[in-house]
């Protein structure tokens, strides 16, 4: 009886609380639309020959094997097709023509952009990638 008591005052102060937070709703969780494989699909708008990427970063000039996707449409794919988590932000993808990208061999090229270690044009005409390359190399038979 003595034990008896305690858990009473527990399980009525818990009586009281569970009202409360019944009314407060969950947090709301990240749910995707509910689409087969064919549905995601044709919802995709794909676009080839000359593309700007967003924030105008680069210009993509696809030729007839691969077409680009938008961050819109490639969040999709990453989501809803492979099942990725969301918010992964990307400037598009890039998938090739001949191939189903939700099917178990397809797959893309994420396109992304980071400021550091940016080289301007101006610099870039300047290098000697003949000599990069060789430089390269060369450490590499060092490993």
């Amino acid at each position: 009886m003595k034990y008896l008591r305690p858990l009473l005052a527990a399980a009525l102060l818990c009586a009281v609380h569970l009202p409360a937070c019944a009314d407060t709703p969950p947090p709301p969780a990240h749910t995707q639309p509910k689409m087969t494989a064919e549905q995601l699909l044709a919802s995709l708008k794909p676009q080839h020959g000359t593309v700007q990427l967003p924030g105008d970063i680069a210009t993509l000039k696809l030729n007839n094997d691969f077409y680009y996707l938008s961050p819109d449409d490639t969040e999709r794919v990453l989501n809803i097709g492979w099942g990725n988590p969301p918010g992964i932000k990307t400037l598009g993808m890039i998938v090739p023509t001949a191939t189903n990208p939700l099917s178990e061999k397809g797959w893309g090229v994420i396109v992304s952009y980071k400021e550091d270690g940016h080289i301007s044009d101006d610099d870039a005409a300047k290098i000697d990638y003949g000599q990069v390359l060789k430089d390269m190399q060369a450490d590499d038979e060092e490993d």
